[in-house]
């Protein structure tokens, strides 16, 4: 679905005031300011239901660009925590970049993030928020979770 602004503001309040929803909200681990923000319209957009979120963590090695900025990435993290506020829990799930021989792998590593249905036990709704993804990244895993909801992709597609 690619929406913005207000229409998709207006599509989340909608949508989850519909009946109760169990939303799992995947989404980068990241130093981008605007890293949670997809993920807080879902919160304010009211409804009954958990809001969970699932980071993925990026494994570049400790020579990664992305060390410099530690301290952006740890006040994001904490500006997660306050959003969620009690209505869901956060997990970490890591992605692999580079193999011990220095191969590109993360469409590799992205596969194993989820391993089957039971991972989305539970869930009314999975958000994939692609915003601070590499396609690299981001294709493969939105493949694999559309593999596990055979006949319902297009309900996922608004």
């Amino acid at each position: 679905m690619l929406q913005r602004d207000d229409e998709l503001r207006r599509f989340w309040q909608s949508h989850l005031a519909e009946r109760e929803r169990n939303v799992l909200y995947v989404l980068a681990k990241g130093f981008d300011p605007r890293m949670c923000d997809g993920f807080e319209l879902i919160l304010k957009a009211g409804g009954k239901g958990t809001r969970d979120a699932c980071l993925i963590q990026f494994d570049e090695g400790p020579t990664s660009p992305s060390q410099s900025y530690r301290e952006w990435v740890q006040h994001n993290l904490e500006t997660l925590q306050n959003i969620i506020d009690g209505r869901g829990s956060i997990t970490d799930k890591k992605i692999a970049m580079r193999s011990a021989e220095g191969r590109r792998i993360e469409s590799h590593s992205a596969l194993t993030v989820f391993q089957n249905l039971s991972d989305f036990a539970g869930y009314t709704d999975v958000v994939l928020d692609i915003s601070a993804m590499p396609r690299a990244v981001y294709f493969p895993l939105m493949g694999k979770i559309l593999h596990f909801v055979p006949g319902q992709q297009n309900s996922w597609v608004n």
